[in-house]
């Protein structure tokens, strides 16, 4: 993931962020919408974002590791508001350190993406595009994953 031992974010993710953050942020549907051929702007902007997504879901093991899988699932299920909260920050602070960095970087971007009014994406429009790139079971079957979103998701 990391390209030396001195950075914790891979220059993938940070350059993409980084690009979106200081360009792309008020686009409508900034990870939603497919580029136009008529605006290269949003064509370069779309690559970017598709990178991101498209990196998340490549890794060979996804940023919520298989082993904690199962336990973001069983966390989601809480009824208690304040106990999930609490459970899915201990689940977190258990990843490896590299997803910890990633994972920690990708949200504060994604918190900035979603208290934008002009782009028009929420944070549930963020969550049911980015959970199924966060994290799969080991034995992943991307249509129930899919279906299974909005567990991911709470």
């Amino acid at each position: 993931l990391l390209t030396d031992d001195q950075r914790l974010i891979p220059v993938v993710i940070e350059r993409c962020i980084e690009h979106l953050e200081f360009r792309g942020l008020n686009a409508a549907g900034i990870y939603r919408k497919s580029p136009t051929v008529e605006n290269i702007d949003a064509l370069y902007r779309a690559f970017e974002q598709a990178l991101i997504k498209n990196f998340l879901r490549q890794l060979p093991e996804p940023l919520l590791t298989f082993s904690l899988y199962n336990e973001f699932l069983k966390a989601a299920d809480m009824i208690c508001v304040s106990r999930r909260i609490s459970k899915l920050h201990s689940l977190v602070e258990l990843l490896p350190n590299a997803n910890l960095y990633i994972f920690d970087r990708l949200i504060i971007h994604l918190v900035r993406v979603a208290t934008l009014k002009g782009n028009m994406m929420t944070t549930n429009g963020l969550a049911v595009i980015f959970a199924p790139n966060l994290m799969r079971s080991r034995n992943s079957d991307r249509e129930f994953e899919f279906r299974n979103t909005s567990k991911k998701t709470m």
